[in-house]
């Protein structure tokens, strides 16, 4: 395995951990202060 695939490696589970923290840390919020979690990610907005 090269260094560079190594890195991408390591890039992907950083980029996957910051998404689910930031996803539970936004369920977190908007169970405690609904109304705060559209502020933050306007574009992950519900449509339905």
């Amino acid at each position: 395995m090269s260094r560079s695939s190594l890195e991408a490696d390591s890039n992907n589970v950083t980029q996957y951990a910051t998404r689910v923290f930031v996803k539970n840390a936004a369920e977190w919020i908007s169970r405690r202060q609904p109304g705060i979690t559209t502020l933050c990610h306007p574009v992950r907005k519900k449509t339905s």
